[in-house]
């Protein structure tokens, strides 16, 4: 019988995994960039190959990586994203509500959560009359347990943090925060490179069936890629270093169970005036416990998401980024997220 872990308000019976500091390294290169080769992490840790790929792969069997992801911005495919969180008067349809928002198909995140809010889903497509067509068929479906709801409309994301992994001074001392695999099919160049700037760029059908083939699987090879869709090992990589360079792709990043790491996720929602974005940006990369944050409009223009291992740690990190920005902030409210049920782009 495994060990209960508390998550949130939620134990789940798994067998959490001793990590030691080579598990943990590795996860916070693969956290970098998630195609780094298995020899580049070795010559970064100065290990075996060999050792790199069989921590790996007991991590994966193990469950401490759900598999690795590929962080798209849509927004510059012409998609808009909707996020819906959602308040229910009882719970009893919840699991029916979840079952029926990750079988929608403009659906692409579902998550459950505790709070303001029980559900947490976003909405994705290419007009607003199509997110009001597939809004209105959730809400008519279950208005009788709909209690309240809010929408943003997303502008941005981005990973921010890896901190909690490996210590701050071990990261430095290390060496592997100035580590860069610049050679091979992990695409480090073209992330230096990338246009960060919000705009519209041509995206055909093989980049989107590209896109598609990696949205859940960031570490296939090339020529698996080029297999599975039947064209050139040398058209697939040209397709994606474009996606990368006009930041399509945001990243390539594994899905870590936070679970093994014994930390809860708490979305913590603000609203903020005058404030220098890259200043928040900078102060996020820097504190180890918040893991991205999201940019929106509406009631909250932002969400920063913390890693903590209890409540009170919890307060400790979100009291200093308000003492921080005490000039700042206007408002903000906290939620407990719990388990993520769907998460991958949209590609109507």
């Amino acid at each position: 019988m495994g060990e209960e872990v508390f998550r949130g308000q939620i134990y789940e019976h798994i067998m959490p995994q001793k990590l030691d500091l080579i598990d943990r390294k590795i996860l916070w290169l693969l956290s970098k960039n998630a195609r780094y080769s298995n020899t580049a992490i070795a010559k970064a840790l100065r290990i075996k190959r060999e050792v790199v790929a069989y921590r790996i792969k007991t991590m994966v069997e193990n469950k401490v990586i759900n598999g690795f992801f590929t962080l798209i911005d849509t927004r510059k495919m012409g998609y808009y994203v909707y996020v819906v969180y959602m308040k229910l008067k009882t719970l009893t349809h919840e699991k029916e509500m979840i079952d029926f928002l990750v079988a929608t198909p403009e659906v692409s995140v579902v998550s459950g959560c505790s709070g303001m809010y029980d559900l947490h889903f976003e909405i994705t497509t290419l007009a607003l009359e199509d997110f009001d067509r597939v809004f209105s068929k959730i809400f008519d479906k279950y208005r009788e347990v709909i209690h309240d709801y809010l929408v943003l409309n997303f502008l941005r994301e981005d990973s921010t943090g890896r901190g909690f992994l490996v210590d701050v001074e071990e990261v430095k001392s290390s060496g592997i925060d100035k580590f860069k695999e610049i050679k091979g099919s992990c695409f480090q160049k073209e992330f230096d490179q990338q246009n960060k700037g919000h705009f519209i760029t041509n995206v055909d059908e093989l980049d989107k069936q590209i896109l598609s083939a990696v949205n859940h699987n960031s570490r296939l090879t090339i020529r698996e890629i080029s297999e599975k869709l039947k064209v050139s090992p040398s058209t697939v990589e040209q397709r994606k270093r474009k996606l990368i360079k006009e930041g399509v792709i945001k990243r390539f990043l594994p899905l870590i169970n936070f679970s093994h790491f014994n930390v809860q996720w708490y979305a913590v929602f603000f609203y903020m005036k005058d404030l220098d974005e890259s200043k928040l940006v900078t102060y996020l990369q820097e504190e180890p416990h918040t893991l991205w944050y999201v940019k929106y409009v509406g009631k909250w223009n932002y969400q920063v998401n913390i890693f903590a291992e209890n409540n009170s740690h919890f307060h400790d990190v979100l009291n200093k980024l308000r003492n921080t920005f005490s000039e700042n902030i206007v408002n903000f409210e906290s939620i407990i997220m719990f388990n993520q049920y769907k998460r991958g782009a949209v590609f109507l």
